[in-house]
């Protein structure tokens, strides 16, 4: 009976220290994470390329192809080592403001020192390079023009069977799943230069979505800032990127001019019009949860 008494004993002390270890280490709970996250992911990765396919298909059937998403396409990268972090550019994403972000997180004395603004524009616009080439295939204002010339380009790109080179007008207007604009961080500090492949690694990037107009710009700095704080950026430069982000716009902005205001009058009496901006960019609406309904209707 006392020789039973023991054994009992010692297995409930196994149980004990068992449960204790499977619910209170640190590393057993980090890896269950890990692969609950990683499961999450995979599922929801399944079921978006799913309803992506879907809507192809519909589209298809429809005679109003949709441009597909995830093409792997032209990429520019900055980077931040000190923070283990690199940002994937987009063209007219603000591009420009993300730009100054990196330079600042790179070497933040240096650019405060040279009295710098991350609202500068870091390079020249291919207009001011190549002032002799007719922009936007040569169409003269004449918006349906420019994207049914747009959208067969992207047709070409997306087949994976042409040999066109990205141009200028291709990489201003692609959709934004071909090449996102998003921090990612480096691993064991190498960076991460995976061509963006937003489908295959959604999990691991920090998606910022960024208002043009200043005064609407505060809620995405604070995700903004909140992913920068994620890699130990000191709250002083946080401040100090936020009040610049904040004190207004790049030089090359057009959301408030007169020809934006223009072409969005033409957008919105204009059905055709839509129509290719739907075939081009509906994909997008739907990846990055945007509301559809202008795009719609």
């Amino acid at each position: 009976m006392y020789k039973w008494f023991l054994v009992s004993c010692c297995l409930l002390i196994a149980i004990s220290y068992t449960s204790y270890y499977l619910f209170f280490s640190n590393s057993w709970i980090e890896q269950v994470k890990t692969l609950t996250y990683a499961s999450f992911y995979r599922l929801k990765l399944e079921n978006e390329k799913l309803k992506l396919e879907r809507l192809q298909t519909e589209a298809r059937i429809a005679g109003k192809p949709l441009i597909p998403p995830f093409i792997d396409f032209d990429r520019e990268y900055a980077i931040a080592p000190k923070y283990n972090l690199s940002i994937c550019r987009i063209k007219k994403c603000m591009s420009t403001l993300m730009s100054g972000v990196a330079c600042v997180l790179y070497d933040t004395e240096k650019f405060i020192r040279n009295n710098r603004s991350i609202l500068e524009v870091w390079s020249q616009s291919e207009a001011q390079k190549f002032p002799k080439r007719k922009q936007c295939y040569n169409c003269q204002g004449n918006v349906t023009c420019f994207l049914e010339n747009q959208y067969k380009r992207f047709v070409q790109h997306a087949s994976g069977h042409s040999r066109l080179r990205a141009s200028y007008e291709d990489r201003h207007a692609a959709p934004l799943s071909w090449f996102v604009n998003i921090l990612f961080f480096f691993k064991n500090n190498i960076p991460n230069t995976r061509n963006c492949e937003f489908n295959k690694h959604m999990n691991e990037y920090k998606l910022v979505k960024l208002k043009v107009d200043p005064q609407e710009r505060k809620g995405g700095l604070e995700n903004l800032m909140n992913v920068l704080k994620e890699s130990k950026v000191p709250n002083s430069t946080l401040q100090y990127l936020e009040n610049n982000a904040l004190s207004g716009e790049t030089l090359h902005a057009t959301f408030d001019s007169d020809a934006h205001d223009v072409l969005k009058k033409q957008i919105e009496s204009d059905v055709s019009i839509r129509e290719w901006l739907r075939r081009i960019y509906y994909l997008d609406f739907v990846i990055f949860d945007f509301d559809t309904t202008f795009i719609e209707s």
